[in-house]
C-alpha cells in the first residue's frame, strides 16, 4: 500500500465551545491508502490531553509507512494488529489508518463497513448530533440545522445551563443527551442539575465531573435519576 498524508485546517461553521474551552477551527492529519487503483481515507482527530499532537501523529504515520508498503489491505485485520503493535498510544493516528483500511476494503468489495463485520444497521446504536455551548439564539439555530438527526447531544457546564435547556426544549422534543465535559466541580451541584435535567426527558449525562474523582462519581451515580456515562475518565476500552 502507498500512504499519503495531508494536514488540513478546517474552519468551523460555528465556534466549538465546551466547558474546557473553545476553538474556531480544527487542524488534523488526513490519510489516504492507495492500492490497486483504489483509495481508502481516514482522519486522525488527535487530543493533546492524551499526549497526541500534530507532530506525534505525523511521526507515527511515518513510522507505519514501511509496514504499510509491505502489506496488502486485503488482509486488513492482521495489518491493523501490526500497526497497533508499532508503538503505545497515538490512538488517533492508529484510528485514521484503521478507517482508511476499512474504507479501502469496503470500496474494493462494494460493501458497506457494517456488512464486513456482519452487523445489522437497524440494530446498531444511533449516534448523536453534538451542539456546543453558545448563546440561546445560536443553540436554537443549531437545533434547526440538525435536521433529521433523531438524537441531539448538548454541551453544558457553562453559566447558562438551565436557560440553554429550556431554549432547546422550546424548539424540539427529540431525544437529548447532555455532556458536561467535566464542567460541574461540586457533586451536590451536579446532582441538582441532573435531577432538574431528568424532568426535561434527558436520556443520560456524560462526564458530569472532572476525571479522576472516582469517589465523587460513585456518590453521584448512587443518587442520580439518570444514567451517567464516562468519557474523559475512560482512556482504554
Amino acid at each position: 500500500m502507498k500512504l499519503h498524508i495531508e494536514k488540513k485546517k478546517l474552519h468551523l461553521r460555528h465556534v466549538w465551545r465546551i466547558a474546557r474551552g473553545a476553538t474556531e477551527f480544527k487542524e488534523y492529519w488526513f490519510v489516504r491508502l492507495e492500492h490497486e487503483g483504489i483509495s481508502g481515507f481516514g482522519e486522525a482527530a488527535h487530543n493533546e490531553r492524551y499526549g497526541e499532537s500534530l507532530d506525534s501523529i505525523r511521526d507515527f504515520l511515518e513510522l507505519a509507512r514501511p509496514l504499510l508498503a509491505a502489506c496488502t489491505p486485503h488482509h486488513f485485520l492482521p495489518v491493523k494488529e501490526s500497526i497497533h503493535a508499532l508503538a503505545t498510544g497515538q490512538d488517533a493516528a492508529k484510528a485514521a489508518l484503521d478507517l482508511a483500511l476499512l474504507d479501502w476494503v469496503g470500496k474494493k468489495y462494494a460493501l458497506p463497513v457494517h456488512a464486513l463485520f456482519g452487523l445489522d444497521p437497524r440494530t446498531c446504536p444511533l449516534s448523536s448530533y453534538s451542539i456546543g455551548i453558545d448563546s440561546i439564539e445560536a443553540v436554537q439555530q443549531k437545533v434547526r440545522e440538525a435536521g433529521d438527526f433523531p438524537i441531539l447531544k448538548i454541551k453544558l457546564g457553562g453559566e447558562q445551563d438551565e436557560e440553554t435547556m429550556r431554549a432547546l426544549r422550546e424548539v424540539t422534543q427529540k431525544t437529548v443527551r447532555v455532556d458536561a465535559n467535566e464542567g460541574w466541580h461540586d457533586r451536590q451541584l451536579a446532582l441538582e442539575k441532573i435531577e432538574w435535567l431528568a424532568g426535561l426527558g434527558v436520556e443520560f449525562v456524560e462526564q458530569p465531573m472532572p476525571a479522576g474523582r472516582l469517589d465523587d462519581l460513585i456518590w453521584l451515580r448512587q443518587r442520580s435519576p439518570l444514567p451517567l456515562v464516562a468519557d474523559e475518565d475512560v482512556k482504554t476500552a
